[in-house]
């Protein structure tokens, strides 16, 4: 059974989705309309998880994006694109940290999105997909452990 929280992003994006074409144009979450104003809790549910998750060993970002079926990308250390719903595809991109910065992430949305989700719905698919791939990260490690 699909969670109410997706069954409402879902009902959302088949009201607003007018069908534009992805620009190319990639964008951060303040640079959405109305982003700032949500910017704390996206980075409290998306930004930092991801960071915490896979910031000391980037590459993992790769795997278990692999296994949710995302693509790499060609940002940051590591980055992946994955396709979220029809023409909302999110890139989530970390840079691992040295010994003068640490491990940073980021999110970034094709322009179009706002032609897809309201801003509150950008940033529940986000913080969404951020669990579901640390939870694949569980899943690997825990496989690894018992071999």
């Amino acid at each position: 059974d699909v969670p109410l929280p997706e069954k409402i992003v879902i009902s959302h994006y088949l009201l607003k989705a007018d069908g534009s074409k992805l620009t190319g144009n990639l964008i951060n979450f303040r640079q959405i309309p109305d982003g700032h104003f949500y910017y704390s809790a996206f980075q409290k549910r998306a930004t930092d998880p991801l960071c915490m998750t896979f910031g000391k060993n980037p590459k993992s970002l790769l795997e278990c994006g692999i296994e949710l079926g995302a693509i790499p990308s060609k940002y940051g250390d590591y980055s992946i694109r994955v396709s979220v719903l029809p023409r909302v595809p999110l890139i989530l991109v970390v840079w691992k940290g040295d010994d003068e910065f640490p491990p940073e992430a980021s999110i970034l949305f094709d322009d179009s999105i706002v032609n897809y989700l309201p801003v509150e719905d950008i940033a529940v698919i986000s913080g969404m997909t951020v669990y579901r791939l640390m939870g694949l990260k569980r899943q690997l490690q825990s496989k690894d452990n018992k071999k």
